[in-house]
């Protein structure tokens, strides 16, 4: 268990180079899935590779290197990636929350958002949770530029 210095430094980390997303794919037609799926998942990137390493020994997740050509003027840009997905980027996001300042608002609506995935298997998911789950999609992305239109008493009890 990581201690408290560690997810405020961890928080400061994220807080600066981290990425919040609820990721869609959308359901019904040929190869599809029954009803749309949306998925938690943080990521972060980083020139030197210690510091992604060291997150997922911390915290758990994946870590990759990519390199590609740059849009804006066409150099070569390298980085290392750390991602991290469901219920092991909520509980990251818990461990980190006292310590978040920019990412707050994101923070929250990605673990409402986390909290309605305890419907497993084959069950039917209740229409009133999928609505819930595309509006967390929609305000996730909202927010990182712009005021969200999320309503305060859905994620005040968070």
């Amino acid at each position: 268990m990581p201690s408290r210095t560690e997810n405020a430094y961890a928080a400061g980390l994220f807080d600066g180079e981290g990425h919040i997303a609820i990721v869609y794919r959308s359901g019904k037609g040929p190869g599809k899935y029954r009803y749309p799926r949306y998925q938690l998942r943080l990521s972060l990137s980083q020139n030197n590779r210690a510091a992604v390493d060291w997150l997922a020994a911390k915290y758990g997740g994946t870590t990759g290197f990519k390199s590609g050509k740059r849009s804006y003027d066409e150099g070569i840009y390298e980085r290392w990636d750390w991602v991290i997905s469901t219920a092991a980027a909520a509980a990251f996001l818990k461990l980190i929350r006292p310590y978040v300042i920019v990412k707050k608002a994101e923070l929250k609506i990605a673990l409402a958002f986390q909290a309605t995935m305890m419907i497993t298997g084959r069950a039917q998911i209740p229409e009133n949770i999928v609505a819930f789950r595309k509006e967390c999609h929609d305000n996730i992305r909202l927010v990182r530029g712009t005021q969200a239109v999320f309503p305060p008493e859905k994620v005040s009890a968070i």
